[in-house]
């Protein structure tokens, strides 16, 4: 066959089937029909449909997927926009490098209205697209989710510190530090310690409820007191309605 003649026109040949999934089967099996089957069976479901479709199963899987963290990107004619607006108003134009070093210094959050101050002669158009490529990369965080670095980068932070951490106190064991101050080297020096600090908090929770028994008792011995001057005032308050009562008895008589 013409095109399995060199090695060259046998690629191309493939490659050919590859890309039409069509070949010329009159041609193939006129010389040897039984290898020509073979060839076709075996080249044909391996190349053209496992190994091309996982390909452009690949290929698509992967545009989905910078399509997805792109969000509403800007097009050919937006940015072709953009530099038009950037070349027309060039003179009060914020260059990028300001920009950036400038917005570094300031809060992480800050509002339009700051960035106005920030820069008073920044035209409309620049303010406007910041805050759309902001409130896009926003949507690409909440969408996507953090990248894989920066969280990689997270876990090796907060692993450091755990070590740091962790080294602290083991540092400190061996110190012999017991709260409050204290470090006491010596194991049994720490025994004691330990007995006095505890003889210490247990005397100091019997007398917060000696206290606090000794306030409800307080507060009880002034009730007591109240109520007997309250009945106090209603006997002298009685005694003297009984007397005025029986003088007008008798000047009625």
């Amino acid at each position: 066959l013409q095109d399995f003649a060199t090695m060259q026109a046998a690629f191309a040949t493939c490659f050919k089937i590859a890309m039409e999934n069509e070949f010329r089967w009159k041609d193939l099996s006129a010389q040897d029909f039984g290898t020509s089957a073979t060839w076709v069976w075996v080249f044909v479901p391996l190349v053209v449909l496992l190994m091309l479709n996982m390909v452009l199963a690949i290929i698509m899987d992967i545009y989905q997927e910078v399509r997805r963290e792109a969000g509403n990107t800007m097009t050919i004619t937006r940015h072709i926009q953009y530099i038009y607006y950037a070349f027309r108003q060039r003179d009060t134009w914020v260059d990028h490098d300001v920009l950036y070093q400038t917005v570094s210094d300031m809060p992480q959050t800050i509002s339009t209205l700051e960035l106005k101050q920030k820069f008073p002669s920044m035209p409309d158009y620049q303010g406007e697209y910041l805050v759309k490529e902001t409130f896009n990369a926003a949507k690409k965080i909440a969408r996507c989710g953090v990248d894989n670095g920066v969280t990689a980068q997270l876990v090796a932070a907060i692993h450091v510190s755990i070590e740091e951490m962790c080294n602290d106190i083991n540092d400190m064991k061996q110190r012999g530090w017991m709260g409050m101050g204290l470090e006491i080297p010596q194991a049994s020096e720490r025994e004691v310690v330990k007995d006095i600090l505890t003889s210490v908090s247990t005397q100091q929770h019997w007398m917060q409820l000696t206290q606090k028994s000794m306030a409800a008792l307080q507060a009880k011995v002034d009730g007591l007191e109240e109520e007997n001057l309250e009945a106090t005032k209603l006997a002298n308050g009685g005694g003297a309605e009984g007397e005025g009562g029986v003088g007008f008895k008798l000047g009625s008589e």
